[in-house]
């Protein structure tokens, strides 16, 4: 995709060559009668376009930039800086070969005449417009006073090439030095330490970039412009919902940003971005294990789709909290947790656990949200004797591949009633399914909440998981009377 924008890009400024100048097309400079205003002289090199960009040169433009912006990785953002310094310096380009024809010819008014006659202000904003879109959005939409000073260095970083290639060079100069003031104040504010009891690890791999926009804007923020443009690229959402989804997550930040544990915490969206140009994946753990007299039980936490997102780490430290256990969160990049190295990343998780004294590697309890449920079902087939108990948060469950090796033991499956993406009637059968294979499954299904279940009733998920867990705890991961998870007696009328 990216050769095919980088090839249309091309083609594009292949058709903006100039028409060679010949001498009869050059101003003679003589005056215009008294009384009358003869047409403004155009130099030869800045003579109108032949034609406008191409469609190619569009699509290359908006692939190139869409991708880079979006994705954050240094590579694509680095291509993305030297197609913007193209541009720069073929407007400087054709302004100096402007201004080697007669300027003196020429005053101030007439060369911003002639450079606009030209049509190169326009060409700049066509080329800007992947970057100038998205910004005032997020401009309108930031809830950080970081998400909102990025968005205002997008903006100004083409106004100032306009203001440049316009012979304004005092205004351009003026935008430069706020651009620069604000990409340092960004830039200084960066998280690069653990604030509190949640660590950040990086086993190996490349370490995420303090320079790049997934580290420069915060995750709230992101979510704020990804949710914005959810409605548009997602069918199963509309823009009801997505204007519901911001809400939710703008409360579960809310409370993230009151913990001092999560406040500054360093993210790791950036490996979500690298995933979706393939490159290379830092491998990455959250880990929470508050001081106690004994090792904590640990819940091993795998994300969903698009990536290990911090207001997870917000609704689970509360659970944490309340059953003192400790947690650790896998990262694996946009959470395509099928492609190799997907279940090598759960046990080296599984590794940490049996390594670290603070954590309980006996009592280990698995569970995945979303696309996270089918690694659970991919761990619970290769992990079964090293893992006390599967739970599944508006999961995409898989069954078939570990009911055989679960049989008598706890698997807990919590959905909404109303979620689009992955329907209850197919949850409902997996669930039907792990019953009659003889596997202790206990299904809540919460009434009134879609995909998004975990953040928007919090309270109730982690209700069911806290009693579940115990359970599960006091049954050692086996089945039996009266100790296999299991809800309380009065929560029966929402379970199935």
């Amino acid at each position: 995709m990216i050769l095919v924008g980088l090839r249309a890009l091309l083609k594009s400024f292949a058709q903006f060559r100039p028409p060679e100048p010949s001498d009869a097309e050059v101003p003679d400079g003589s005056p215009s009668p008294p009384g009358e205003e003869g047409p403004i002289p155009v130099p030869p090199a800045l003579a109108p376009l032949p034609s406008p960009p191409s469609r190619g040169g569009a699509l290359g433009v908006a692939l190139l930039g869409t991708v880079a912006l979006l994705v954050c990785d240094q590579t694509l953002v680095g291509a993305w800086i030297a197609v913007g310094l193209g541009v720069v310096l073929w407007a400087v380009r054709r302004r100096r070969s402007a201004a080697s024809v007669e300027e003196s010819l020429l005053d101030k008014r007439t060369r911003i005449a002639a450079i606009r006659a030209s049509g190169r202000l326009d060409v700049i904003w066509f080329y800007a417009l992947p970057l100038v879109l998205p910004s005032l959005i997020l401009l309108v939409r930031a809830r950080t006073w970081q998400g909102s000073a990025f968005s205002l260095l997008c903006v100004l970083a083409p106004v100032s090439l306009v203001l440049f290639a316009g012979g304004r060079r005092l205004a351009a100069k003026l935008a430069l030095a706020v651009i620069v003031a604000l990409g340092l104040a960004l830039w200084a504010v960066v998280p690069r330490a653990d604030p509190g009891a949640i660590e950040s690890r990086l086993l190996s791999g490349p370490a995420p970039a303090s320079w790049t926009p997934a580290a420069l804007v915060p995750e709230e923020d992101q979510f704020q412009l990804g949710t914005f443009f959810l409605s548009l690229g997602d069918p199963l959402v509309d823009w009801e919902q997505s204007v519901r989804v911001r809400r939710v997550f703008g409360e579960v930040y809310d409370r993230a940003g009151r913990d001092p544990d999560l406040a500054g915490l360093p993210g790791i969206m950036s490996a979500t971005y690298r995933d979706v140009v393939a490159a290379e994946l830092p491998h990455h753990l959250y880990v929470y294990a508050p001081s106690s007299a004994a090792p904590r039980p640990v819940v091993l936490f795998l994300h969903g789709s698009l990536g290990s997102f911090q207001g997870y780490l917000s609704a689970l430290k509360a659970l944490a909290d309340q059953e003192e256990l400790a947690i650790v969160s896998v990262s694996f990049g946009a959470g395509l947790w099928d492609r190799p190295g997907g279940v090598e990343r759960i046990e080296e998780a599984l590794e940490l656990c049996a390594q670290d004294p603070r954590l309980d590697s006996e009592r280990v309890v698995l569970v995945g949200i979303s696309a996270g449920g089918r690694a659970t079902s991919l761990a619970g087939a290769a992990f079964p004797s090293r893992l006390a108990g599967l739970a599944f948060l508006s999961p995409a469950i898989a069954p078939e591949l570990f009911k055989d090796l679960w049989r008598g033991r706890p698997v807990l499956v919590v959905h909404g009633a109303l979620d689009r993406r992955i329907p209850a009637s197919l949850v409902e059968g997996a669930v039907s399914e792990l019953k009659q294979a003889g596997v202790e499954t206990t299904y809540l299904l919460v009434p009134g909440e879609d995909h998004f279940l975990y953040f928007s009733d919090t309270a109730t998920v982690n209700a069911a998981l806290s009693e579940w867990i115990r359970g599960v705890l006091r049954s050692g991961g086996e089945s039996g009377t009266g100790g296999r998870g299991g809800l309380d007696p009065d929560r029966r009328s929402r379970v199935r």
